[in-house]
């Protein structure tokens, strides 16, 4: 929408606090364009479901590398930043490189989601994706064995996987379930 950074302005106006997720590449390449609008969010939230070549597939071009260039630009510029990354039976065995990425990036954080059972979610299919859930527990915890996140962590399917930003650097206390 032509007049997105104008409902940001009048919305900052009005006192209201204000995040968006975004894919990050218009803006992270546009910031000329979008600095003001994006330094009055609170959060940004830059999806980031896979790295390299995966990345490139899901979204159907290859923009990885200008993906990462975006994702640096705009938290270079607002230091707000959390990648967001929807867990699926696709991207489970590579979150410790998405884990990575936001390390390489300096962003904030990370934060894994589930997919919500609404819409496309809601169909028969999504069965298998909620199966992946216990798998993607097992790659988190392989992934703090080895070394422990240099971001904040906020896992919502498993929250005794998060890290908190005052805990960055230890490993996470999991529960009676290991």
């Amino acid at each position: 929408n032509k007049d997105f950074p104008k409902i940001v302005e009048y919305a900052k106006g009005l006192g209201l606090v204000q995040n968006i997720i975004t894919n990050g590449m218009i803006p992270g390449v546009r910031l000329d364009k979008f600095a003001d609008t994006l330094r009055a969010f609170a959060t940004i939230q830059i999806s980031a479901n896979a790295v390299g070549d995966d990345f490139d597939t899901l979204v159907g071009r290859s923009v990885y590398d200008r993906f990462v260039a975006a994702t640096q630009a705009i938290n270079d510029l607002c230091g707000t930043v959390w990648l967001s990354c929807v867990v699926t039976p696709t991207n489970v065995t590579n979150l410790g490189d998405i884990i990575s990425l936001a390390e390489r990036t300096g962003v904030r954080g990370i934060t894994f989601g589930i997919l919500a059972k609404q819409g496309r979610a809601n169909a028969d299919d999504s069965a298998s994706y909620f199966s992946c859930l216990a798998e993607a527990q097992v790659a988190l915890r392989r992934v703090y064995e080895k070394s422990v996140p240099r971001v904040e962590i906020d896992c919502h399917f498993s929250p005794d996987l998060s890290i908190p930003l005052r805990n960055v650097g230890e490993s996470p206390r999991h529960g009676a379930n290991e």
